[in-house]
């Protein structure tokens, strides 16, 4: 097994000294001599898989879907008992380094000091204002909106950052929204010395790629439009449920605002060949039999005739269902089984920030599946 993470490492360089309690009430009271600075090291992979002399890695994450802007990322400190005490003041993005290939930015700002033995959690949110969240459309209107939610538990405050796809046919464009990313740690103050937190960063949506023949293609075989059925039209931007720490630490169930409606989305004007990556991302889905179950319609050409094929989120063809979880990538591989494309269907399910060389194969008709 071959892995290449993709993550936020945190490096909080600061000097945490003995002083009193960091509580919202005192937030108020404290003076820039209360106050330290704080670094955090971002660090994401352009590259979370693939490279040109293996081609048999099958995911990568790309700069695009990484994305941050220095007004759209908000760091809360939260204290012991999930407490929202207050944001960190003063952030800086940083650009990225160059020829860095873990596409490294530094983000500086300042939070207050805490007493040593103390624990609080840094959280970070990037990526709201493009997303609608609570309608807001610009980050100094999400900074004024965590503003009001100060002395909250910080789960009431997560429930309230929805984000909306849209519930159009039109797709999910990273050029225009980037992606809603949170992730956190926990920080105790050490007098006098520096802390160093790695923090694991979790996109809030799922991303589908299709694949013809491993990306060989097949002479005569052209996509020409994918429609996504019954995907949910909102999402939260942290997911409720409770990260499975093993490995990677990944979610392994979906989490649902209330009110979500499935939507259609379709992109059209296609001529795809070998692969279409990089381009479908989806909110979370308890996936379901019956009229409300996801799956991709697939129209394509195959020697000039006009055809059309469905693929659905299972094992073994029509076996075990499975639902569409954040920070996961589905990639599907179209197999000609046939001088028709009946059916024989190829897949794989990874963690988008970690690449596994397994494998699960299923026929049109089901079958063992064997890794």
């Amino acid at each position: 097994m071959k892995r290449w993470l993709s993550y936020i490492l945190m490096a909080v360089l600061c000097g945490l000294y003995l002083s009193s309690c960091a509580k919202d009430e005192e937030v108020a009271k404290a003076t820039d001599g209360g106050k330290v600075p704080v670094r955090l090291t971002l660090a994401f992979s352009n590259f979370g898989g693939r490279a040109a002399s293996e081609p048999g890695d099958l995911d990568y994450t790309t700069v695009e879907q990484s994305a941050m802007t220095a007004d759209d990322v908000y760091v809360l400190v939260v204290d012991a008992n999930d407490n929202f005490l207050y944001q960190v003041q003063d952030l800086k993005l940083g650009n990225p380094v160059e020829g860095d290939n873990y596409y490294t930015r530094q983000l500086e700002g300042t939070m207050l000091r805490t007493v040593g033995g103390e624990q609080v959690k840094l959280v970070v949110l990037a990526n709201l204002k493009d997303n609608k969240i609570a309608s807001y459309t610009t980050g100094a209107a999400i900074r004024n909106f965590l503003e009001t939610k100060k002395g909250s538990n910080i789960a009431k405050v997560y429930k309230e950052l929805v984000y909306h796809y849209g519930g159009s046919t039109i797709p999910w464009k990273l050029a225009e929204r980037a992606i809603p990313m949170w992730g956190s740690s926990n920080l105790t103050a050490v007098p006098g010395t520096g802390v160093d937190l790695a923090c694991n960063l979790y996109r809030a949506v799922a991303k589908v790629g299709i694949w013809v023949n491993m990306q060989d293609g097949y002479q005569g075989f052209t996509i020409t439009k994918i429609i996504v059925n019954n995907a949910n039209d909102k999402g939260y931007c942290v997911s409720t449920e409770t990260p499975n720490p093993v490995e990677t630490v990944q979610y392994i169930y979906p989490s649902i605002p209330a009110g979500a409606q499935n939507q259609t989305i379709t992109y059209d004007g296609l001529q795809v060949t070998t692969a279409y990556e990089n381009e479908i991302y989806l909110p979370e889905k308890v996936n379901t039999t019956g009229g409300n179950e996801i799956s991709l319609t697939v129209h394509y050409t195959y020697h000039n005739k006009a055809k059309v094929g469905t693929i659905k989120f299972r094992t073994n063809g029509d076996g075990d269902i499975f639902d569409v979880i954040r920070n996961h990538s589905y990639l599907f591989n179209i197999k000609l089984s046939t001088i028709e494309i009946d059916a024989e269907l190829q897949y794989q399910v990874m963690d988008w920030t970690e690449v596994d060389n397994g494998e699960l194969d299923f026929g049109d008709g089901g079958g063992d599946v064997r890794k």
